[in-house]
């Protein structure tokens, strides 16, 4: 086991947390959810558990911070490639389900987020969480808002969620698990070959053709 050295400072302890959230990432892209511990993530630290109680209460304190850290990513991409730019619906949709191909990671980890990750926090961090995740989706509502101009604020978080928890459900189809491959070839059913990005994106269209309506 490497020698294992607290931080002493904030500046160090980012860097550990930083290491800790890389670990578990790692492990999450290798094996389920529920075999990833915070035993496993110590193991991959090479670290002790104890060290890592130092920093981290349960592993789903460290898969909150993980999704931000996706949402951010992907919603500064998006802003990038968007804003301040009049599309065409088809065009605006196309740019839209590539940048979300380019973050399957933002997808996997929402699918899991209310129903798993967020059973096992206090209170506290899941406020202060709430709080970061709305903010940080601020930008993603107003390149929608700057698409259905007039579009009331509710159905613009409205249009928001319908497209994410389908890009949710859209990602499991497109990324069949092998077990699941397995299990379809042996009742003699299709193994889905479809691709996620142009299945979204006409998806995108009927949605925002649909909302601009409602203006």
């Amino acid at each position: 086991m490497q020698e294992f050295m607290r931080a002493r400072n904030p500046e160090q302890k980012k860097l550990r947390l930083e290491e800790i959230m890389a670990a578990t990432d790692k492990l999450f892209h290798e094996h389920s959810y529920h075999d990833v511990t915070l035993t496993t993530i110590a193991q991959e630290l090479h670290w002790s558990r104890g060290n890592l109680y130092k920093y981290v209460t349960t592993k789903e304190e460290i898969f909150l911070e993980l999704y931000a850290q996706k949402q951010l990513a992907f919603a500064e991409e998006l802003d990038g490639a968007l804003a301040g730019k009049t599309l065409p619906d088809a065009e605006f949709a196309a740019v839209w389900a590539d940048v979300l191909g380019r973050h399957q990671d933002y997808l996997r980890y929402h699918g899991i987020l209310s129903t798993i990750i967020e059973t096992n926090v206090t209170l506290q961090n899941l406020t202060a969480f709430k709080k970061r995740s709305y903010a940080d989706r601020e930008s993603i509502f107003a390149l929608l808002r700057s698409q259905c101009p007039g579009l009331p604020e509710k159905l613009v978080r409205q249009l928001f969620f319908t497209l994410l928890y389908h890009g949710c459900g859209l990602y499991t189809h497109t990324h069949c698990t092998e077990l699941t491959a397995q299990a379809l070839k042996a009742a003699g059913m299709p193994v889905p070959n479809d691709t996620f990005e142009p299945m979204f994106a006409d998806f995108m269209v009927m949605c925002l053709q649909y909302y601009k309506k409602m203006v």
